[in-house]
């Protein structure tokens, strides 16, 4: 089974989602989608983000191979992007790697163990544009995931 994706509707409900993945056991990671706008970037932030090995290649196969074994480890994984509007803008292609390594990632970990589980949040602020964007770059959302925020 790929990664469970949904959407947030703003920072601040994809915040408390973060709280609640923290409370429910998860290894939860905070990401900020203007700090993942090429691969590059993006790379540098998740490696940071996940603290990966000093010696993180900084391509997508380092990525994958990297948190692969974060992803074994942990079992129960929450990545929460802020600002997901922003993700992958200078370079689209970014994006669906992105997309692409998570999901792989989660099907490949799940053989191992059917323990294992990665949630992934984007919040969004125009929710059916930002939602396309995200499902042609390969995310697959859950309707009943999404949440809304208050504020």
């Amino acid at each position: 089974m790929s990664a469970v994706w949904r959407i947030a509707r703003g920072n601040e409900g994809a915040a408390d989602l973060f709280e609640h993945y923290k409370e429910q056991g998860f290894v939860a990671y905070l990401l900020w989608g203007n700090q993942m706008t090429d691969s590059s970037k993006m790379l540098g932030h998740l490696a940071g983000a996940m603290q990966f090995p000093y010696y993180f290649g900084g391509n997508w196969h380092a990525f994958d191979e990297s948190f692969g074994e974060k992803l074994e480890s942990e079992h129960k994984m929450a990545i929460v992007i802020l600002d997901g509007e922003e993700v992958g803008i200078d370079e689209e292609q970014s994006l669906r790697d992105l997309a692409t390594s998570l999901n792989y990632a989660s099907d490949d970990v799940q053989k191992l163990s059917d323990q294992s589980r990665l949630e992934v949040v984007v919040a969004i602020s125009e929710v059916q544009p930002q939602r396309r964007r995200w499902i042609q770059a390969g995310a697959i959302f859950t309707l009943e995931g999404e949440v809304e925020s208050d504020g």
